[in-house]
């Protein structure tokens, strides 16, 4: 018996292939356009940063200087004082419990281990 050609089977078959090979490609430009625009705006805050790195500021005493967010791409250099209460966690353990005035320790701080057992506590 001879083979029959399906021709209208082959080429809904062949419509398939390069239906999916278009969508896989444009999928991929995609994801590599996201890539480089993501690499280009770390690279222009690292530049931004790395010239703010250079700029001295002074600060008040018990201030310290701090790098924020700023904008959609910028960063800020600021003098801040901490005051008030003061907590430190790495993920859900909390390290260190304490209290500042006017950018100076004062009372009870506490340190705690990564099991959140009291490692040591220092009175100011």
């Amino acid at each position: 018996m001879p083979h029959k050609i399906n021709i209208i089977g082959d080429s809904i078959m062949q419509f398939y292939v390069i239906k999916k090979t278009l969508k896989f490609t444009l999928f991929t430009l995609v994801i590599m356009s996201l890539i480089s625009c993501s690499q280009e705006r770390t690279h222009r805050r690292f530049e931004q940063s790395k010239k703010m790195h250079d700029e001295k500021i002074e600060c008040p005493e018990g201030a310290h200087v701090e790098y924020i967010p700023w904008g959609e791409t910028g960063w800020a250099k600021v003098c801040k004082m901490n005051h008030g209460k003061f907590t430190a966690w790495r993920g859900d353990n909390k390290v260190i419990d304490g209290q500042f005035d006017n950018g100076k320790k004062v009372g009870t701080w506490t340190y705690y281990d990564k099991d959140g057992k009291v490692e040591k506590t220092v009175n100011y």
